[in-house]
Protein backbone atom coordinates (compact mmCIF):
# COMPACT_ATOMS: atom_id res chain seq x y z
CA UNK A 1 0.00 0.00 0.00
CA UNK A 2 2.76 2.42 0.97
CA UNK A 3 4.56 1.49 -2.22
CA UNK A 4 1.44 2.36 -4.23
CA UNK A 5 1.05 5.69 -2.40
CA UNK A 6 4.73 6.51 -3.01
CA UNK A 7 4.35 5.79 -6.73
CA UNK A 8 1.23 7.94 -6.88
CA UNK A 9 2.99 10.88 -5.24
CA UNK A 10 6.02 10.34 -7.47
CA UNK A 11 4.02 10.51 -10.70
CA UNK A 12 1.92 13.38 -9.39
CA UNK A 13 5.15 15.22 -8.61
CA UNK A 14 6.41 14.62 -12.15
CA UNK A 15 3.13 15.90 -13.53
CA UNK A 16 3.30 19.06 -11.41
CA UNK A 17 6.95 19.59 -12.28
CA UNK A 18 6.23 19.09 -15.98
CA UNK A 19 3.32 21.50 -15.83
CA UNK A 20 5.45 24.07 -14.00
CA UNK A 21 8.23 23.74 -16.57
CA UNK A 22 5.68 24.18 -19.34
CA UNK A 23 4.26 27.29 -17.70
CA UNK A 24 7.71 28.75 -17.10
CA UNK A 25 8.63 28.10 -20.72
CA UNK A 26 5.41 29.74 -21.91
CA UNK A 27 6.13 32.77 -19.73
CA UNK A 28 9.68 33.14 -20.96
CA UNK A 29 9.13 32.43 -24.65
CA UNK A 30 5.75 34.02 -25.36
CA UNK A 31 7.23 37.44 -25.96
CA UNK A 32 4.27 39.24 -27.50
CA UNK A 33 1.87 40.82 -25.04
CA UNK A 34 -1.89 40.39 -25.42
CA UNK A 35 -2.13 44.09 -26.25
CA UNK A 36 0.37 43.77 -29.09
CA UNK A 37 -1.36 40.69 -30.49
CA UNK A 38 -4.79 42.29 -30.28
CA UNK A 39 -3.47 45.32 -32.20
CA UNK A 40 -2.91 43.14 -35.27
CA UNK A 41 -6.50 42.04 -35.78
CA UNK A 42 -9.65 43.94 -34.87
CA UNK A 43 -11.82 42.42 -32.14
CA UNK A 44 -8.89 40.38 -30.86
CA UNK A 45 -9.29 37.69 -33.51
CA UNK A 46 -5.57 37.15 -34.06
CA UNK A 47 -5.50 33.53 -32.93
CA UNK A 48 -8.87 32.80 -34.49
CA UNK A 49 -7.49 33.95 -37.83
CA UNK A 50 -4.53 31.58 -37.63
CA UNK A 51 -6.61 28.67 -36.37
CA UNK A 52 -9.11 29.21 -39.16
CA UNK A 53 -6.24 29.09 -41.68
CA UNK A 54 -5.07 25.80 -40.12
CA UNK A 55 -8.57 24.32 -40.31
CA UNK A 56 -9.03 25.50 -43.91
CA UNK A 57 -5.63 24.13 -44.96
CA UNK A 58 -6.54 20.62 -43.84
CA UNK A 59 -9.10 20.49 -46.67
CA UNK A 60 -6.32 20.41 -49.27
CA UNK A 61 -7.74 23.03 -51.64
CA UNK A 62 -4.93 24.31 -53.86
CA UNK A 63 -6.78 27.55 -54.62
CA UNK A 64 -6.94 28.42 -50.91
CA UNK A 65 -3.14 28.26 -50.68
CA UNK A 66 -3.03 31.73 -52.17
CA UNK A 67 -4.99 33.28 -49.31
CA UNK A 68 -3.00 31.34 -46.70
CA UNK A 69 0.05 33.32 -47.85
CA UNK A 70 -1.25 36.35 -45.93
CA UNK A 71 -1.14 34.47 -42.62
CA UNK A 72 2.24 32.83 -43.23
CA UNK A 73 3.79 36.14 -44.29
CA UNK A 74 2.32 38.05 -41.37
CA UNK A 75 3.61 35.60 -38.77
CA UNK A 76 7.07 35.66 -40.36
CA UNK A 77 7.25 39.43 -39.96
CA UNK A 78 6.23 39.20 -36.31
CA UNK A 79 8.97 36.63 -35.71
CA UNK A 80 11.53 39.03 -37.14
CA UNK A 81 10.58 41.48 -34.39
CA UNK A 82 10.28 39.00 -31.50
CA UNK A 83 11.23 35.34 -31.76
CA UNK A 84 8.11 34.14 -30.00
CA UNK A 85 7.86 30.35 -29.47
CA UNK A 86 4.08 30.53 -29.36
CA UNK A 87 4.01 31.97 -32.88
CA UNK A 88 6.60 29.45 -34.07
CA UNK A 89 4.37 26.64 -32.85
CA UNK A 90 1.33 28.10 -34.61
CA UNK A 91 3.29 28.54 -37.84
CA UNK A 92 4.46 24.92 -37.60
CA UNK A 93 0.89 23.73 -37.17
CA UNK A 94 -0.20 25.71 -40.21
CA UNK A 95 2.60 24.32 -42.38
CA UNK A 96 1.91 20.80 -41.10
CA UNK A 97 -1.75 21.22 -42.05
CA UNK A 98 -0.77 22.31 -45.57
CA UNK A 99 1.79 19.58 -46.24
CA UNK A 100 -0.20 16.79 -44.59
CA UNK A 101 -3.20 17.58 -46.82
CA UNK A 102 -1.13 16.79 -49.93
CA UNK A 103 -2.11 13.70 -51.93
CA UNK A 104 -0.11 11.68 -54.51
CA UNK A 105 -0.82 13.16 -57.91
CA UNK A 106 -1.92 9.82 -59.35
CA UNK A 107 -4.77 9.87 -56.82
CA UNK A 108 -5.93 13.42 -57.56
CA UNK A 109 -8.10 12.67 -60.58
CA UNK A 110 -8.04 12.90 -64.35
CA UNK A 111 -7.04 16.59 -64.50
CA UNK A 112 -3.96 16.08 -62.33
CA UNK A 113 -0.49 15.25 -63.63
CA UNK A 114 -0.76 11.66 -62.40
CA UNK A 115 2.89 11.25 -61.46
CA UNK A 116 4.81 10.32 -58.31
CA UNK A 117 4.72 13.76 -56.65
CA UNK A 118 2.50 14.97 -53.80
CA UNK A 119 0.21 17.91 -54.32
CA UNK A 120 -3.22 19.48 -54.37
CA UNK A 121 -5.95 20.31 -56.86
CA UNK A 122 -8.25 23.31 -56.73
CA UNK A 123 -11.51 22.43 -55.01
CA UNK A 124 -12.94 25.88 -55.70
CA UNK A 125 -15.29 25.84 -58.68
CA UNK A 126 -14.40 28.22 -61.46
CA UNK A 127 -10.75 28.45 -60.34
CA UNK A 128 -8.92 25.78 -62.39
CA UNK A 129 -11.29 23.32 -60.73
CA UNK A 130 -9.71 19.90 -60.01
CA UNK A 131 -6.41 20.95 -61.59
CA UNK A 132 -2.91 21.16 -60.11
CA UNK A 133 -1.63 24.73 -60.53
CA UNK A 134 1.98 25.84 -59.82
CA UNK A 135 0.92 29.43 -59.20
CA UNK A 136 -1.47 28.53 -56.38
CA UNK A 137 1.19 26.56 -54.52
CA UNK A 138 3.89 29.19 -54.96
CA UNK A 139 1.93 31.87 -53.09
CA UNK A 140 2.32 30.02 -49.78
CA UNK A 141 5.57 28.21 -50.59
CA UNK A 142 7.43 31.53 -50.65
CA UNK A 143 6.67 32.29 -47.01
CA UNK A 144 7.07 28.66 -45.95
CA UNK A 145 10.58 28.80 -47.42
CA UNK A 146 11.22 32.10 -45.64
CA UNK A 147 10.04 30.59 -42.33
CA UNK A 148 12.48 27.69 -42.71
CA UNK A 149 15.23 30.22 -43.44
CA UNK A 150 14.29 32.19 -40.29
CA UNK A 151 14.48 29.00 -38.21
CA UNK A 152 17.89 28.19 -39.66
CA UNK A 153 19.37 31.65 -39.19
CA UNK A 154 18.07 31.96 -35.62
CA UNK A 155 19.61 28.64 -34.59
CA UNK A 156 16.19 27.16 -33.77
CA UNK A 157 16.70 24.27 -36.17
CA UNK A 158 19.76 23.11 -34.21
CA UNK A 159 18.37 23.54 -30.69
CA UNK A 160 17.04 19.98 -30.42
CA UNK A 161 16.70 16.71 -32.33
CA UNK A 162 12.96 17.32 -32.61
CA UNK A 163 13.50 20.78 -34.11
CA UNK A 164 16.05 19.47 -36.59
CA UNK A 165 13.84 16.56 -37.65
CA UNK A 166 10.85 18.82 -38.28
CA UNK A 167 12.95 21.37 -40.15
CA UNK A 168 14.66 18.78 -42.37
CA UNK A 169 11.36 17.10 -43.17
CA UNK A 170 9.82 20.36 -44.32
CA UNK A 171 12.86 21.41 -46.35
CA UNK A 172 12.80 18.01 -48.07
CA UNK A 173 9.09 18.30 -48.85
CA UNK A 174 9.63 21.76 -50.35
CA UNK A 175 12.55 20.52 -52.44
CA UNK A 176 10.84 17.35 -53.63
CA UNK A 177 7.14 18.19 -53.90
CA UNK A 178 7.49 21.87 -54.68
CA UNK A 179 10.69 22.63 -56.51
CA UNK A 180 11.59 19.31 -58.18
CA UNK A 181 7.96 18.58 -59.03
CA UNK A 182 7.29 21.67 -61.09
CA UNK A 183 10.78 21.78 -62.58
CA UNK A 184 10.41 18.19 -63.83
CA UNK A 185 6.91 18.79 -65.13
CA UNK A 186 8.04 21.94 -66.91
CA UNK A 187 10.85 20.08 -68.64
CA UNK A 188 8.42 17.36 -69.76
CA UNK A 189 5.78 19.73 -71.14
CA UNK A 190 7.69 22.85 -72.22
CA UNK A 191 11.24 21.50 -72.69
CA UNK A 192 12.28 24.35 -70.41
CA UNK A 193 12.79 23.65 -66.72
CA UNK A 194 11.70 27.06 -65.40
CA UNK A 195 8.65 27.83 -67.57
CA UNK A 196 6.19 26.88 -64.82
CA UNK A 197 8.15 29.01 -62.36
CA UNK A 198 8.40 32.21 -64.43
CA UNK A 199 5.22 31.94 -66.49
CA UNK A 200 4.01 35.15 -68.21
CA UNK A 201 3.69 37.77 -65.45
CA UNK A 202 6.11 39.46 -63.08
CA UNK A 203 4.09 38.58 -59.98
CA UNK A 204 3.90 34.93 -61.04
CA UNK A 205 7.65 34.74 -61.36
CA UNK A 206 8.20 36.57 -58.08
CA UNK A 207 6.79 33.73 -55.96
CA UNK A 208 9.03 30.95 -57.26
CA UNK A 209 12.00 33.31 -57.55
CA UNK A 210 11.45 34.06 -53.85
CA UNK A 211 11.35 30.34 -53.06
CA UNK A 212 14.63 30.06 -54.96
CA UNK A 213 16.23 32.82 -52.86
CA UNK A 214 15.61 30.79 -49.71
CA UNK A 215 16.35 27.35 -51.15
CA UNK A 216 19.77 28.69 -52.08
CA UNK A 217 20.29 29.34 -48.36
CA UNK A 218 18.63 26.31 -46.72
CA UNK A 219 19.09 23.39 -49.11
CA UNK A 220 21.93 20.90 -48.64
CA UNK A 221 21.45 19.71 -52.22
CA UNK A 222 24.02 21.46 -54.41
CA UNK A 223 21.97 20.72 -57.55
CA UNK A 224 18.90 22.43 -56.06
CA UNK A 225 21.01 25.40 -54.96
CA UNK A 226 22.52 25.79 -58.42
CA UNK A 227 19.08 25.61 -60.04
CA UNK A 228 17.70 28.10 -57.53
CA UNK A 229 20.41 30.63 -58.36
CA UNK A 230 19.85 30.11 -62.07
CA UNK A 231 16.15 30.84 -61.64
CA UNK A 232 16.33 33.96 -59.51
CA UNK A 233 19.08 35.43 -61.69
CA UNK A 234 16.85 34.77 -64.70
CA UNK A 235 13.95 36.48 -62.96
CA UNK A 236 16.16 39.42 -61.98
CA UNK A 237 17.09 39.83 -65.64
CA UNK A 238 13.42 39.82 -66.67
CA UNK A 239 12.49 42.34 -63.99
CA UNK A 240 15.37 44.65 -64.87
CA UNK A 241 14.21 44.68 -68.48
CA UNK A 242 10.72 45.67 -67.34
CA UNK A 243 11.62 48.42 -64.88
CA UNK A 244 11.57 51.91 -66.34
CA UNK A 245 12.49 55.09 -64.45
CA UNK A 246 10.05 57.96 -64.91
CA UNK A 247 10.18 61.16 -62.85
CA UNK A 248 12.39 59.47 -60.27
CA UNK A 249 10.18 56.41 -59.76
CA UNK A 250 9.75 52.91 -61.15
CA UNK A 251 6.92 51.97 -63.48
CA UNK A 252 6.70 48.58 -65.17
CA UNK A 253 4.48 46.13 -67.00
CA UNK A 254 3.08 43.03 -65.36
CA UNK A 255 3.73 41.15 -68.60
CA UNK A 256 7.39 40.52 -69.45
CA UNK A 257 8.81 43.01 -71.93
CA UNK A 258 11.62 40.78 -73.21
CA UNK A 259 11.86 37.03 -72.54
CA UNK A 260 14.92 36.32 -74.69
CA UNK A 261 17.46 34.04 -73.06
CA UNK A 262 15.00 33.04 -70.32
CA UNK A 263 12.31 30.39 -69.82
CA UNK A 264 9.51 32.94 -69.32
CA UNK A 265 6.41 32.98 -71.53
CA UNK A 266 5.91 35.96 -73.84
CA UNK A 267 2.56 37.78 -73.87
CA UNK A 268 0.97 39.11 -77.08
CA UNK A 269 -0.06 42.34 -75.36
CA UNK A 270 1.72 44.50 -72.77
CA UNK A 271 -0.24 45.15 -69.59
CA UNK A 272 0.78 47.73 -66.96
CA UNK A 273 1.50 46.39 -63.48
CA UNK A 274 -1.47 46.68 -61.16
CA UNK A 275 -0.90 47.77 -57.57
CA UNK A 276 -2.30 44.61 -55.99
CA UNK A 277 0.01 42.16 -57.76
CA UNK A 278 2.83 44.70 -57.65
CA UNK A 279 2.93 43.82 -53.94
CA UNK A 280 4.58 40.53 -54.78
CA UNK A 281 7.27 42.10 -56.94
CA UNK A 282 8.15 44.56 -54.17
CA UNK A 283 8.17 41.79 -51.57
CA UNK A 284 10.57 39.77 -53.72
CA UNK A 285 13.01 42.66 -54.14
CA UNK A 286 13.08 43.35 -50.40
CA UNK A 287 13.61 39.65 -49.68
CA UNK A 288 16.42 39.53 -52.24
CA UNK A 289 18.19 42.45 -50.56
CA UNK A 290 17.67 40.92 -47.11
CA UNK A 291 19.36 37.63 -48.10
CA UNK A 292 22.25 39.38 -49.83
CA UNK A 293 21.32 39.24 -53.52
CA UNK A 294 23.57 41.92 -55.00
CA UNK A 295 21.34 42.42 -58.04
CA UNK A 296 19.19 44.79 -55.96
CA UNK A 297 20.04 47.63 -53.64
CA UNK A 298 19.28 51.01 -52.08
CA UNK A 299 18.57 52.76 -55.38
CA UNK A 300 15.85 50.25 -56.22
CA UNK A 301 14.25 50.71 -52.81
CA UNK A 302 14.23 54.49 -53.18
CA UNK A 303 12.64 54.32 -56.65
CA UNK A 304 9.93 51.99 -55.33
CA UNK A 305 9.32 54.34 -52.38
CA UNK A 306 8.89 57.16 -54.86
CA UNK A 307 6.41 55.01 -56.78
CA UNK A 308 4.33 54.49 -53.68
CA UNK A 309 4.48 58.15 -52.70
CA UNK A 310 3.93 59.78 -56.08
CA UNK A 311 2.01 57.32 -58.19
CA UNK A 312 -0.01 55.54 -55.51
CA UNK A 313 -1.08 58.76 -53.85
CA UNK A 314 0.57 58.59 -50.43
CA UNK A 315 0.07 62.36 -50.11
CA UNK A 316 -3.64 62.15 -51.01
CA UNK A 317 -4.88 60.42 -47.88
CA UNK A 318 -5.21 56.92 -49.21
CA UNK A 319 -6.46 57.55 -52.75
CA UNK A 320 -4.55 54.68 -54.28
CA UNK A 321 -4.21 54.27 -58.05
CA UNK A 322 -4.99 50.95 -59.70
CA UNK A 323 -1.75 50.80 -61.73
CA UNK A 324 1.81 51.80 -60.97
CA UNK A 325 1.76 54.41 -63.75
CA UNK A 326 -0.91 56.36 -61.85
CA UNK A 327 -3.97 55.35 -63.88
CA UNK A 328 -7.06 54.15 -62.05
CA UNK A 329 -10.05 51.92 -62.51
CA UNK A 330 -12.32 53.28 -59.80
CA UNK A 331 -14.42 50.13 -59.78
CA UNK A 332 -11.43 48.02 -58.81
CA UNK A 333 -11.14 47.79 -55.03
CA UNK A 334 -8.05 45.54 -55.12
CA UNK A 335 -5.96 48.69 -55.63
CA UNK A 336 -6.16 49.23 -51.86
CA UNK A 337 -4.25 46.02 -51.17
CA UNK A 338 -0.79 47.11 -49.96
CA UNK A 339 -0.17 44.51 -47.26
CA UNK A 340 2.23 42.06 -48.85
CA UNK A 341 5.06 44.17 -50.20
CA UNK A 342 4.36 47.89 -50.40
CA UNK A 343 3.97 48.29 -46.64
CA UNK A 344 7.48 46.87 -46.12
CA UNK A 345 8.93 49.94 -47.80
CA UNK A 346 8.06 51.88 -44.65
CA UNK A 347 11.19 50.38 -43.09
CA UNK A 348 13.25 52.73 -45.24
CA UNK A 349 11.34 56.03 -45.12
CA UNK A 350 9.89 57.94 -42.16
CA UNK A 351 7.34 59.89 -44.22
CA UNK A 352 6.06 56.68 -45.74
CA UNK A 353 5.93 55.09 -42.29
CA UNK A 354 3.65 57.90 -41.11
CA UNK A 355 1.34 57.43 -44.09
CA UNK A 356 1.14 53.67 -43.52
CA UNK A 357 0.23 54.20 -39.86
CA UNK A 358 -2.59 56.49 -40.93
CA UNK A 359 -3.69 54.05 -43.62
CA UNK A 360 -3.93 51.25 -41.04
CA UNK A 361 -6.72 53.19 -39.29
CA UNK A 362 -8.97 53.03 -42.36
CA UNK A 363 -10.92 49.95 -41.35
CA UNK A 364 -12.86 49.68 -44.61
CA UNK A 365 -9.63 49.45 -46.59
CA UNK A 366 -8.15 47.00 -44.10
CA UNK A 367 -11.04 44.63 -44.81
CA UNK A 368 -10.36 44.64 -48.55
CA UNK A 369 -8.64 41.42 -49.64
CA UNK A 370 -8.59 40.45 -45.93
CA UNK A 371 -5.36 42.41 -45.60
CA UNK A 372 -5.50 43.57 -41.98
CA UNK A 373 -3.60 40.65 -40.43
CA UNK A 374 -0.69 40.87 -42.87
CA UNK A 375 -0.68 44.67 -43.14
CA UNK A 376 -0.48 45.27 -39.39
CA UNK A 377 2.03 42.47 -38.85
CA UNK A 378 4.25 44.05 -41.48
CA UNK A 379 3.60 47.47 -39.96
CA UNK A 380 4.78 46.28 -36.55
CA UNK A 381 8.05 45.24 -38.20
CA UNK A 382 8.24 48.66 -39.88
CA UNK A 383 7.90 50.36 -36.50
CA UNK A 384 10.71 48.33 -34.86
Amino acid sequence: MMRYIFKSFFFFGLLVLGSWNYLCKAQTTQLYTDTEIRSIQRDGKFYQTINYAIKRSKKGDAYQLMGTRRILGGVNELLKVKFDDNLISLQQRLIDAIFESAVPSDQLGSKAFNDEYMGWVSLTEGKSYLEEVPLYESYSFLYIAEFLYILQESGWADESKENKAWWREKVHFLERHGWEKWLTRSERKHKKRYAYFLRSRTHMGSHWAGVALYLDKISNNYVVRAQARELFYMYDKLLRRNFKVKDGRYIWNSTYDDVRGTHAVASPKSITQDVSHGNHVVSYIIAAIDVGNKNWGDRDIQLLINTLKSVLGASKKGEISTYVDGKSDHGDRTRYFLADGWVKLGRYDSELKWFLNQYAKETDKMSISHQEFQFKSNLLRVQN
